[in-house]
């Protein structure tokens, strides 16, 4: 055999062992990526249910006191017999009773009474304000300064995403979008929109939908770190811009579905997202103030949940919180919703990624 041959041999051999190798790897990196979808799942659902058994406890303790304050006042007047006043005793509520009466009255109030928002409730034009003005100095802050906001570090993963090859075609996000910082200035800002097949997606299903139609690769889990990274990159180009959506002919009825959505009483609690955030905005609940809902900061680093969290995980939360079976992630409710809320906030400007309580 000749030397020539001899060597094409050997490198084909070669070849065949690179190939063997990147398939091995690419193997084991679709199933490290479906162990890490898995757990992230697993972990999503433990948390969900907690929240939900921590609101259930706090919902019933509310109910509690409420009927045990309703016995107090039926017996009548609550005599005080300290200090009593010359020819007689004092009849007067303590401040302590007075102010839960008052909680539970406003909390009767709520649930009981008709909900009829004038054509005004909802907040428009100039009277419109991010949730970022009712946060605290030190919040605003930690938003405000890249080397404060734990988001960065989701922003930075994301950044590496890019251009990180993946799934069977050996695509990266930059292999067809090229330079992020130009590619995709005012992407997030249009979403959730329709895509060709008339499919109403938004920012993270866009991404996982070029996963699979031009990589070839696995979709990421809903609320995983990768998902999550790339979503507050995508987002981070867009930052400082109006939001676009818009009402068209092609979006009107998932807009309108969204809008219904947004003013139906859901849950045990009979509320509506309309009665917190537009007829009540700017009240407070629990002692912290209610916001008007705009989605300006999503992908948001959040302090209450530790990390980095979607729109639809904060609605889903709002579910939870009225005692209501929340949607499933990915839910035709949610993208509507996240339509609505979107062209509700057309023309603010996007502060992705925030930071909130």
């Amino acid at each position: 055999m000749s030397r020539s041959s001899q060597t094409l041999q050997s490198n084909e051999k070669l070849q065949r062992n690179e190939m063997l190798q990147r398939n091995e790897m690419l193997q084991s990196n679709e199933m490290l990526q479906r162990n890490e979808m898995l757990q992230s799942n697993e972990m999503l659902q433990r948390n969900e249910m907690l929240q939900r058994n921590e609101m259930l406890q706090r919902n019933e303790m509310l109910q509690r006191n409420v009927i045990s304050q309703g016995n107090v006042i039926s017996q009548g007047n609550v005599t005080l017999r300290d200090n009593p006043r010359p020819g007689g005793s004092q009849t007067v509520l303590s401040c302590l009773l007075q102010k839960r009466l008052s909680l539970a009255i406003l909390f009767l109030l709520a649930i009981f009474l008709p909900f009829h928002a004038p054509s005004h409730a909802d907040p428009v034009g100039a009277e419109r304000q991010s949730s970022y003005v009712l946060m605290s100095p030190d919040t605003k802050a930690m938003q405000d300064d890249p080397l404060l906001n734990p988001a960065t570090f989701a922003v930075l993963d994301g950044q590496v995403l890019w251009q990180e090859i993946a799934g069977k075609k050996n695509q990266s996000c930059a292999s067809c979008h090229g330079d992020a910082t130009v590619s995709m200035k005012g992407v997030a800002a249009s979403f959730p929109k329709l895509n060709a097949a008339g499919q109403l997606l938004n920012l993270t299903g866009r991404i996982n939908q070029c996963r699979t139609e031009q990589q070839s690769a696995t979709p990421f889990a809903f609320e995983s770190k990768p998902l999550l990274a790339i979503s507050a990159f995508v987002a981070n180009q867009s930052k400082g811009m109006p939001i676009t959506v818009e009402r068209t002919p092609a979006n009107e009825a998932a807009l309108a579905s969204g809008q219904r959505l947004f003013n139906q009483r859901m849950g045990q609690l009979n509320l509506s997202c309309a009665q917190c955030h537009a007829e009540r905005a700017g009240q407070k609940l629990a002692g912290n103030p209610i916001p008007q809902a705009h989605p300006t900061a999503y992908p948001i680093y959040r302090l209450e949940w530790q990390a980095v969290g979607s729109l639809e995980r904060r609605l889903r939360n709002c579910l939870v919180g009225v005692r209501a079976e929340p949607f499933a992630f990915g839910s035709t409710e949610l993208l509507e919703l996240e339509l609505f809320l979107a062209w509700r906030a057309r023309a603010m400007l996007l502060e992705s990624p925030g930071v909130r309580p």
